[in-house]
Order: C-alpha cells, then sequence, then structure tokens
C-alpha cells in the first residue's frame, strides 16, 4: 500500500546492513560518544560530563544486552547501549547501520533517544569513580538511583 509503520519496521526482519557484526560495533560506539557529547553540551549536565571526561576515559559501547529489555547500562567504568536496540531504531527508519555515519539527521535522532540515558549512564560511572578513587566498595542502592534519575 506504500505505507510504512515505524513501529512494525523496528520488528521487522532484519534487511541488509541492518544487524551489527564487530566492526558495526566499534564504528557505532565511536559515533555515539562524539554525538552524545555533542548532545549534552551547553547543558549544565554536559559541563559536568565534560569535566569527568577531560580526566576519566569515555569507554561507550555496543553489545548485545544481559537483558533483554536494557537499553544501556553501566559496569565498571564501561558504559553500554543495547545492540537490538539500536537495530531496532535503524529498521523503524528504513535505514541500515552505515547510515549513522552518513546521515547526521538519524544520528542526531538516536542521540537525542539516548542522551538522557546517557546521562543517567555516566553518572553511575562518577558514582563508581567515585568510590573506586577513595578505595571503598562499590555498592548498588536506591540512593544512587535517586541521584541518577535526578541529574
Amino acid at each position: 500500500m506504500g505505507m510504512r509503520n515505524e513501529g512494525l519496521s523496528a520488528v521487522a526482519p532484519p534487511r541488509e546492513g541492518q544487524r551489527f557484526d564487530d566492526a558495526a560495533r566499534g564504528t557505532v560506539a565511536s559515533l555515539l560518544s562524539s554525538g552524545l557529547m555533542r548532545q549534552v553540551n551547553g547543558t549544565w549536565a554536559g559541563d559536568e560530563l565534560k569535566t569527568f571526561y577531560e580526566k576519566e576515559k569515555l569507554d561507550l559501547r555496543v553489545e548485545p544486552s544481559p537483558n533483554f529489555n536494557w537499553i544501556g547500562w553501566h559496569h565498571n567504568g564501561v558504559i553500554t547501549f543495547n545492540e537490538r536496540h539500536i537495530e531496532e531504531f535503524v529498521k523503524s527508519k528504513g535505514k541500515a547501520l552505515r547510515d549513522l555515519s552518513t546521515d547526521p539527521e538519524l544520528l542526531g535522532a538516536l542521540t537525542a533517544q539516548l542522551s538522557p540515558l546517557f546521562v543517567h549512564e555516566e553518572t553511575h560511572q562518577r558514582q563508581w569513580a567515585w568510590a573506586r578513587d577513595r578505595k571503598l566498595t562499590w555498592i548498588n542502592g536506591q540512593n544512587l538511583e535517586q541521584q541518577t534519575k535526578q541529574v
């Protein structure tokens, strides 16, 4: 009928170029690292991130999720985004993963969608680094989530 439905496209079987391999994981992680920093630039949270990443390495990865529903997570200084979520995003737009590197609007839409979660997980990274630098045991808890959600 010539009509496209983003919701159906997102869960349709992948076409050529819509599945991750190791090379695509690295490329998209690099694009997200710079794109997310641009997305939050000029906000108070973005200023805090920029200051933090002047001392710490931004280690951002794209990998399969240990939990089907997770979009992103932080663990031991690494921020990871679920490749399934990104695959569904590009499929919903009728695009391929490689288009993220050639279509600034597509990458901008993805980073706009992921930036709140990026700030949340980066706040966990700052919490983790604070504990690490003081040689304290990292203990997850509700107080940590409250802070990350406030940021």
